[in-house]
C-alpha cells in the first residue's frame, strides 16, 4: 500500500538526493519518467481490479511530488515535463478531490518554467483560476499559498492576470475562513 503524502515525500527525497549524487542526470530522468510510469500503469490497473479510489489518490499525489520535486531541482526538463502534461496529467485530474487539487497546483507550477507561454496560460494559470473559486477553503489556501511563484511566470504586459491575482488576493484577505485569511497575510 503507498503511504502517506509526508512519507511519500521523504521517499521522494530520498531518491532525488541519490539523483542528484550518484546517477548522471539523462539517466536519473529516464529512471524517474520509469517510476511514473510504473504508478501511473498501477492506476490504470487499480481501475480494473476495482481497488479503493484512496490508493489511486495516493497513487496520484506520489506523481504530483515527484514532479514537483524533480521539476524544482531541475532535473525534468522540458521534455519530461511535456510527457507530463501530454500523458498523465488528464489521469490525473480525473475525480480530483481535495488532496490532489492541494498537490496538483503546485506540481503544475513547478513545470511552468518549461512550459511554452500558452501552455503556462493552458493548463496551469487557468487551472488557479478555477482553483481560486473553489468551494474548499483548503484548495483556496492552496492558491494563495502559491501565487507568489505563480506571478513570476506571467509576462509583465499581462496586467489583466496580475489583476487577477490581486483580485484574487483582497478576497482572501476577507475569505470566511480564517486558514485562508492568514495564509494571505503570510
Amino acid at each position: 500500500m503507498l503511504s502517506e503524502e509526508p512519507v511519500q515525500g521523504e521517499g521522494v527525497d530520498a531518491l532525488l538526493n541519490l539523483c542528484k549524487t550518484y546517477i548522471p542526470k539523462a539517466q536519473s530522468k529516464n529512471l524517474v519518467m520509469k517510476v511514473i510510469q510504473v504508478i501511473m500503469d498501477r492506476i490504470r490497473a487499480s481501475n480494473e481490479h476495482q481497488e479503493t479510489e484512496e490508493i489511486r489518490e495516493k497513487a496520484k499525489i506520489a506523481v504530483l511530488i515527484i514532479v514537483q520535486k524533480f521539476s524544482e531541482a531541475d532535473i525534468f526538463e522540458k521534455e519530461e515535463c511535456d510527457i507530463f502534461l501530454e500523458n498523465y496529467i488528464t489521469e490525473v485530474k480525473d475525480g480530483m478531490g481535495f488532496k490532489i487539487k492541494r498537490f496538483l497546483l503546485p506540481a503544475l507550477i513547478s513545470v511552468s518554467k518549461q512550459l511554452d507561454y500558452s501552455a503556462f496560460i493552458n493548463n496551469v494559470y487557468s487551472l488557479f483560476k478555477t482553483f481560486c473559486n473553489d468551494e474548499v477553503w483548503g484548495v483556496r489556501k492552496a492558491c494563495i499559498e502559491h501565487m507568489d511563484k505563480l506571478v513570476k511566470h506571467l509576462k509583465h504586459e499581462d496586467a489583466t492576470k496580475f489583476e487577477e491575482c490581486f483580485e484574487f488576493f483582497k478576497r482572501c484577505l476577507t475569505d470566511s475562513n480564517r486558514w485562508v485569511k492568514n495564509q494571505a497575510l503570510v
